[in-house]
């Protein structure tokens, strides 16, 4: 088991995305997990009181003083429960889905800085005005098509970790 501090209100704080880089997501879905698991380990123990206050609601021989605002105070403790769990599943999924983007864009960016890098130093290596460097550059337009689809992809990368702010 993980050792994670917990509190309801953490819950909320895990939905949004604070961060796009790989390690501040790790960082905020292993958060999202502690919360999840908190709640997992806690969950019996709530269900039984929930169990037990309806069984002192409608026990005849167990004196109550309110029993609508008891079945209100436990129907509260269940929806809170339910909605803080629906609150961080939604989370670590949107997480999970925002880390696969970042590296899926680390890569595609890598390989774009890879080649550019690549290209740049034979250009740089190339005598002025000769039929090497004509050739370079045609290789180089010829690989441009694959160039943009790796920055396309990391445009899409981009929008899945961002869906309201793209990149470029």
């Amino acid at each position: 088991m993980i050792n994670c501090d917990w509190h309801p209100q953490k819950a909320s704080v895990a939905s949004s995305l604070s961060s796009s880089d790989l390690d501040g997501i790790r960082g905020q879905l292993h958060g999202a997990r502690c919360v999840y698991n908190a709640l997992s380990d806690i969950k019996p123990e709530v269900e039984n009181v929930i169990k037990m206050g309806r069984k002192i609601v409608l026990s005849e021989e167990e004196v109550v003083e309110d029993r609508r605002a008891l079945t209100g105070r436990i129907d509260a403790l269940k929806a809170e429960f339910n909605d803080i769990g629906a609150q961080i599943t939604e989370a670590k999924r949107t997480l999970e889905r925002a880390l696969r983007a970042a590296e899926e864009f680390r890569a595609a960016k890598e390989g774009v800085s890879s080649w550019m890098a690549l290209a740049e130093s034979r250009v740089a290596e190339l005598p002025e005005d000769s039929g090497a460097s004509r050739a370079f550059l045609r290789e180089k337009h010829a690989e441009a098509p694959k160039q943009r689809e790796r920055v396309k992809s990391m445009q899409k990368c981009d929008s899945k970790i961002h869906p309201r702010k793209a990149f470029f």
